[in-house]
């Protein structure tokens, strides 16, 4: 058995000793130019039944029930057994190499074989054609299209290995010496299998085997993309969303793609593509699933996280969290960061089921990124600089299978852990709305035929959605702006942040959660409905039936006459509710209240840490949340703030983050609480140690 081990950063020297040990490298930057397989829905396979959201100027489409998946056969850990797939209807296998059919019209068991020749530097061997790069790294993408043929590479080539959503790597022949499987966790390209190092001069044999799919092989031969329409290569503020189907030919009626690894959304979807260098700002803000402890039979791994790269190429940054089960049952939550080829770098922060995460990977320029992950309910944030030289060619939104290599030859895409249901609640790409559609944006994830993760439709602002686990399509999630004709985009920003919604001068509401038996807010008051909802969606947070005084709270009264709130005009002004009682934590949605000038909160029993979404308060002047229990960084988005002129916190649990913008804004505060600056994040990684 192996067992991880989380090490804390080492000095240079010592990294270079145990990356030769396990076989992983540290990488510089440059440039990439591979195609990784695809796969599209076969005609006539839809998720089940779902009336989605119909967009504007667009006819609602039902989909047609999923054939014969009613119900969805748990993933058997690995060494559990096998899977009982589900049949899916008239098709045939199509694999290079198949045998033991299923029978005529259903899936079959098949394998896959390729060989790949390492050749040393100066050999005067020709090389194989589709040799690209992947981060300065040589790189080759194995697809179906590869089976007949022997693929020649150079030694230190990273081969990425794609086949069919059935499909899993068996063996490697030999099993050292010419490609090895390096080792740690790995969030692949999608529909990647896995990933190889070509460390000697030689022949290999790779085998992959499992059920097939007529689609699946046919998939994997080259894609030839149709260049994107009303794309533009940046943001522009006040830009048309894009045109939907302008030269596309759609691969289904429904869902835009599936993968064996992947499922959520991209941008651009299946069928479409853009000039390299397209995307350079990604942001996004999920609810990270909540596994059930206890289950040694559900699963391994559900990751979620946003990316750039990796939809149609070998390319990819990203930062998430791994939700796992270890072989007892015991639920654990990583956040990471990674650059393929390299592995996923954990970061020394705490992470639970349920918590909400925003994230944003940002170009910074000459090949330099910023990668931020913020746990809004933990209240920390973690940042990493890093070169990065990726195509810049897709963007995606995804919950992901990843590929396990913790002992040698033992790597596989794991088993998706059953993670229930969770959302993705927004997110931008280079400062603007993605405007996102089922198809061709949207795909889901099968395993051995199964279909094991599915995404809702859009949300009403097509910005977000909801994922499932199995073969059900869930209600997309609600409480977000309600739907415009034309999306705004908002303004880029050049410093990144952790804003959890870009601020702008009308930032978006963020999303809002309030007690069922709320009804205040359906009444016609002269306060817009939004900031009646940010109130009471405080209110709930906060524990609201409990304060020392809640005078007219949860009444049909106008939100201007309740206990502590005040009015100008027809907006919400201040709030003061000092020394009321208030428990639990202050909720994003406060930051629904734009023209909110004094927010007074000293003397309570608030904990948690401050949320990303107070950057929305721009037109606050003066903060008190003294004597409270609220811990953590606070947020770069309150560098918005930019009219806060007195702000006043306990500096024993809140710190100052070490960003040189942000601290040139809290130093132009004129009356302020002292700040420390927090402590620089430790960065570690996972090595196998071998337990007796």
């Amino acid at each position: 058995m192996f067992r991880r081990l989380r090490l804390a950063l080492l000095p240079a020297c010592a990294l270079c000793l145990l990356a030769g040990l396990t076989g992983q490298s540290i990488f510089a930057a440059g440039p990439s130019h591979s195609a990784a397989g695809s796969e599209p829905l076969a005609a006539g396979l839809r998720a089940e039944t779902a009336t989605p959201t119909p967009r504007q100027g667009g006819a609602t489409v039902t989909p047609t029930p999923r054939l014969s998946e009613e119900t969805v056969t748990p993933t058997p850990r690995l060494g559990e057994g096998t899977w009982t797939p589900t049949p899916r209807s008239g098709e045939e296998s199509a694999t290079p190499t198949s045998s033991a059919e299923n029978g005529a019209g259903g899936s079959a068991a098949s394998t896959t074989h390729f060989t790949v020749s390492v050749v040393a530097a100066g050999a005067g061997q020709a090389l194989s054609s589709g040799l690209a790069h992947s981060n300065g790294h040589a790189s080759f993408a194995l697809s179906a299209a590869s089976a007949a043929q022997t693929v020649t590479v150079p030694l230190d080539t990273y081969v990425f290995v794609h086949g069919s959503a059935g499909q899993r790597l068996v063996s490697v022949s030999p099993a050292s010496g010419v490609l090895v499987q390096p080792l740690g966790r790995y969030h692949l390209p999608r529909d990647g299998i896995a990933l190889l190092h070509a460390v000697g001069a030689g022949i290999a044999t790779i085998t992959l085997s499992g059920t097939g799919s007529q689609a699946a092989a046919a998939s994997a031969t080259a894609l030839t993309a149709t260049p994107r329409a009303a794309l533009p290569s940046t943001a522009t503020p006040g830009a048309a969303p894009r045109a939907r189907g302008a030269g596309v030919a759609s691969v289904a009626q429904d869902y835009g793609w599936y993968s064996s690894n992947w499922s959520g959304y991209a941008v651009p979807g299946y069928g479409e593509s853009v000039p390299d260098g397209t995307y350079t700002d990604v942001t996004g803000n999920w609810i990270v699933p909540t596994l059930q402890s206890g289950c040694t039979s559900c699963g391994t791994d559900a990751s979620t996280w946003i990316g750039i790269d990796g939809f149609d190429n070998s390319d990819l940054i990203q930062t998430g969290v791994d939700a796992e089960y270890d072989d007892y049952g015991d639920v654990s939550y990583t956040p990471w960061w990674e650059i393929l080829p390299a592995d996923e770098t954990p970061f020394n922060d705490t992470v639970e089921g349920g918590d909400q995460m925003h994230a944003e990977i940002k170009e910074l320029g000459s090949g330099e990124w910023n990668i931020e992950l913020e746990d809004v309910t933990q209240g920390w944030t973690a940042e990493q600089e890093e070169s990065y030289s990726g195509e810049q060619a897709s963007a995606e939104w995804i919950l992901e299978a990843p590929e396990e290599c913790y002992s040698y030859n033992d790597c596989q895409v794991v088993p998706l852990a059953e993670y229930g249901e969770t959302d993705f609640l927004s997110g931008t790409v280079n400062g603007s709305n993605p405007d996102l559609a089922l198809d061709p944006d949207g795909g889901y994830m099968e395993q051995n035929d199964v279909q094991v993760s599915t995404p809702s439709e859009p949300d009403a602002t097509y910005d977000g959605f909801a994922v499932e686990y199995g073969s059900t399509m869930p209600s997309p999630p609600s409480g977000n702006a309600s739907p415009t004709a034309s999306p705004t985009p908002s303004t880029p920003t050049d410093t990144p942040t952790a804003t959890a919604i870009p601020a702008t001068a009308t930032p978006t509401p963020l999303p809002t959660t309030i007690p069922s038996t709320w009804s205040g807010c359906n009444e016609q008051f002269d306060v817009p409905a939004s900031e009646c909802q940010a109130l009471a969606a405080f209110y709930a947070a906060t524990d609201g039936p409990e304060w020392g005084d809640s005078n007219n709270w949860e009444l049909d009264t106008d939100p201007c006459d309740w206990y502590g709130v005040e009015c100008t005009g027809e907006h919400v002004s201040a709030l003061s509710l000092s020394y009321n009682n208030l428990t639990g934590a202050i909720p994003p949605a406060l930051g629904n209240l734009p023209d909110l000038t004094q927010l007074e909160l000293s003397g309570n029993s608030i904990g948690g840490g401050l949320p990303a979404g107070l950057g929305n308060l721009t037109s606050a002047t003066y903060l008190d949340l003294q004597s409270n229990d609220i811990s953590g960084s606070m947020p770069l988005t309150l560098d918005n703030l930019t009219q806060l002129s007195s702000f006043y916190f306990d500096s024993a649990s809140i710190c100052e983050p070490a960003n040189t913008a942000f601290e040139a804004w809290f130093s132009g505060i004129a009356s302020k609480t002292s700040a420390t600056l927090c402590p620089v994040e430790t960065y570690g990684f996972y090595m196998p140690l071998l337990e007796h």
